[in-house]
């Protein structure tokens, strides 16, 4: 760790053949700077990663408004209370108060990633920051927000295998979000977007999808490196129905239809599908220029 990769993330960049990693470690902070904490502040949603009673990760879609989440300091984040309104992610953080955080907004195609410890008070959730940094613009969709639609958290569903109408509605997306863990470490919330039709689904359990060029970082592939513990999160930005998956995944290597030759594979073991999850629209103006 005496470069601040841990060993899945060294592991990926050396078989990916990263020549600097210590270079890139330098965009990594511990503190929000000024231009973070006035992103954050304009944000309606933000996707956090947790962990369950039974150590499966879960990727959660938290919406709320835009002063909802807030920098009371560079080092620590305040996340309305009143914002969660399905109770399982205070559960999930009062067992392990581990948090990955994802501020994303699809109108601007800005990201930034903000992983720490969570805790609990009456009026909200404090994030202690460990490291937070920010992400270039590439496989975002251009979303203008619109509403809000008020509407309370329905469960529509939930099982061990995908439904039909499931599958179709992962088979057309062209945005998820997936929640990785290291046992050391702690969680992380990333975005992953393309094309409709760039996750595959192989089965009643099982999809894939393409590595895409990034940072070279490697922060999920080197999670799902050391632990293959893993959350998705698909999102209807129309109606505001959320599917989310916990299960593991494995990235696979010497993929020829990668254009970077990595591909995951992620198998699920739990869903659920809740409707409407958030109350904001998201229609899509324009796909990503960089789609492949």
């Amino acid at each position: 760790m005496a470069d601040g990769w841990h060993e899945g993330e060294r592991a990926v960049q050396a078989r990916a053949g990263v020549v600097n990693p210590q270079k890139l470690r330098a965009g990594v902070r511990d503190a929000l700077p000024p231009h973070f904490e006035a992103f954050l502040a304009a944000q309606r949603f933000v996707v956090l990663a947790t962990r369950d009673a039974d150590a499966r990760v879960w990727c959660s879609m938290i919406p709320g408004w835009p002063g909802f989440a807030t920098a009371v300091h560079p080092q620590l984040v305040s996340l309305d209370r009143r914002a969660f309104t399905d109770a399982e992610m205070l559960a999930h953080l009062a067992l392990d108060p581990r948090i990955g955080m994802l501020a994303f907004d699809p109108s601007t195609r800005r990201r930034i990633r903000v992983n720490g410890v969570a805790s609990i008070a009456s009026d909200h959730v404090a994030l202690s920051i460990v490291e937070t940094f920010g992400n270039c613009q590439q496989y975002i969709q251009k979303r203008p927000a619109a509403g809000p639609t008020p509407g309370d958290v329905i469960v529509r569903a939930s099982g061990e295998s995908l439904e039909t109408h499931q599958r179709q509605w992962i088979a057309a997306a062209d945005t998820c979000f997936l929640a990785t863990v290291h046992d050391r470490n702690g969680l992380d919330a990333s975005h992953r977007g393309g094309r409709p039709g760039f996750i595959a689904v192989l089965d009643e359990r099982t999809i894939a999808f393409h590595d895409y060029p990034g940072n070279d970082m490697f922060q999920s592939l080197g999670n799902l490196t050391a632990n293959a513990t893993a959350g998705m999160l698909f999102v209807d930005f129309t109606t505001g129905s959320t599917l989310q998956l916990s299960g593991d995944a494995q990235v696979e290597w010497n993929v020829e239809a990668s254009p970077t030759g990595r591909s995951v594979r992620f198998t699920a073991r739990r869903m659920i599908e809740k409707r409407p999850a958030q109350p904001w629209h998201w229609p899509v103006v324009e796909y990503s220029p960089v789609n492949p």
